[in-house]
């Protein structure tokens, strides 16, 4: 009986797993909701880095990406946000790699062009609103000379 459910948890995983890039930490949460024990779960999730449903890297790659290109997030943000589902350091770097190197400037220009009517009279609640969104107060602030030189 118990192999059966183990076999229809991992099912479910590959099937979860497919959907979009999962971290380990998602799946053993998973897992651990489901009544799985610890050797239950190590073993699970053995199995779909070997078939490779499961990948910290591939899912770093992924959060890094969709969180900077889409969701205007900046670096520190996205780090803290992969800190939380405890993903390796290593990952975290390799996937702040595989994002082309502009991303971050890009997304801030786009950030700042999006509440510029605020200026100047708002400076101060933009640079906390960028904050927020993880980028540094030094490229913020670069940002902002660049716009108030060129415009």
């Amino acid at each position: 009986m118990m192999e059966n459910e183990e076999q229809a948890w991992l099912d479910g995983l590959r099937k979860w797993c497919s959907s979009q890039e999962r971290c380990t930490h998602d799946v053993r949460e998973r897992l651990q909701r489901k009544g799985a024990d610890e050797a239950t779960a190590d073993a699970i999730q053995a199995q779909l880095e070997a078939e490779g449903f499961l990948s910290e890297q591939r899912f770093a790659e992924a959060f890094v990406r969709a969180r900077a290109l889409y969701k205007g997030w900046g670096p520190a943000k996205i780090r803290a946000g992969l800190k939380a589902k405890r993903v390796p350091d290593a990952a975290i770097e390799a996937g702040f790699a595989a994002l082309e190197g502009k991303a971050f400037d890009t997304s801030l220009a786009e950030l700042v062009q999006r509440r510029v009517n605020e200026l100047p009279e708002g400076r101060d609640r933009l640079i906390r609103w960028l904050l927020s969104r993880g980028f540094s107060l030094g490229s913020i602030l670069s940002e902002l000379e660049a716009l108030e030189r060129g415009g």
